[in-house]
């Protein structure tokens, strides 16, 4: 089991394979996908905590590495909102203290409802299951949350299923928040998560031009399957070793050096110090400004120092 974090190094969660979990230690299990934990995910890991403290359990969330569609339909994967890392230690938040993760690959997903509970819920100690409405498992997604309780309901597991969650009239999904990071919306993103929308990773060595231009910054390659914001400036906090850091965060090409390839490179203010290979947390509350093609260094140095007091500013009036 490795032991991590969350965000703020406050909760500690255990990140484990099945066969770890399956040690005795009784638990109340939370099912699910859980791309990109937002405001319903949040209320159902909360309820899992709560009926783990009743039955002086284990509160455990059972989920996947990767996204199911990679088996089911390949041609439509999504892209994470979070990642493994930063799943856990959102979760960490609401008081989860294990992820037990699972590969789902063709065998698994030809388990029946049945042979599911029977390998997966039936080998564990366990106390209690908390799912969300639209919660399915097994072959073709035919079983659901209704059909755990009444498989389960002799067993004396408790088994309790999340209603939809509504903002604005708009029931929370992580489909309808990604629409939202990838056109930039990122504060409307943030009310449906509940939280901000993060970007983790460890920073690498860059192009080092912001050092040059009196603007050195901390750059990160996320994974290639994590969603990026829209191209441009972000008001962001960096989180590195549980401190917190106003900071400005270019998400994109850098079309005034034509890299190419996108990044996330973020200017911490205040911050003295060697992060390269430290994992560091971004957090991204709004954006400034579309990505531009700067004509000379200069004005593109200009440029991050106006943003640099817009991101201070946008924070002072929050």
């Amino acid at each position: 089991m490795i032991t991590l974090t969350n965000v703020k190094h406050t909760n500690n969660i255990g990140v484990c394979s099945f066969e770890e979990l399956a040690s005795g230690e009784p638990v109340v299990l939370a099912l699910g996908m859980f791309d990109g934990v937002h405001a319903g995910h949040r209320r159902l890991f909360l309820k899992a905590t709560e009926l783990a403290e009743i039955y002086n359990a284990v509160p455990t969330v059972l989920t996947f590495v990767n996204h199911p569609c990679e088996i089911i339909d390949p041609t439509h994967i999504p892209s994470l909102l979070n990642t493994t890392r930063e799943k856990a230690m959102l979760a960490a938040d609401c008081g989860i203290k294990q992820m037990a993760m699972l590969w789902f690959d063709e065998d698994f997903a030809a388990l029946s409802p049945d042979d599911f509970i029977d390998r997966y819920i039936l080998q564990l100690n366990i106390k209690g299951i908390v799912c969300g409405y639209n919660y399915r498992f097994g072959r073709k997604a035919s079983g659901d949350g209704e059909y755990l309780k009444k498989k389960l309901e002799n067993t004396g597991v408790e088994v309790y299923i999340e209603d939809s969650f509504i903002i604005d009239g708009i029931a929370v999904s992580s489909t309808y928040i990604r629409s939202l990071i990838e056109q930039g919306q990122i504060e409307r993103a943030n009310r449906f998560l509940e939280s901000e929308y993060i970007i983790g990773g460890n920073v690498v060595h860059g192009y080092e031009r912001g050092r040059t231009l009196g603007f050195p910054t901390a750059n990160i390659i996320p994974i290639r399957e994590k969603l990026l914001p829209s191209s441009g400036v972000y008001a962001t906090k960096t989180v590195i070793d549980s401190e917190e850091y106003v900071s400005v965060t270019n998400v994109g090409t850098n079309p005034t050096y034509s890299n190419g390839a996108g990044s996330v490179e973020t200017f911490i203010m205040g911050f003295e110090g060697d992060l390269y290979d430290k994992y560091i947390v971004v957090r991204f509350y709004g954006k400034l400004r579309d990505e531009i093609k700067f004509s000379s260094p200069h004005e593109l140095a200009a440029r991050i120092r106006l943003d640099k007091d817009n991101a201070v500013s946008f924070f002072e009036h929050a």
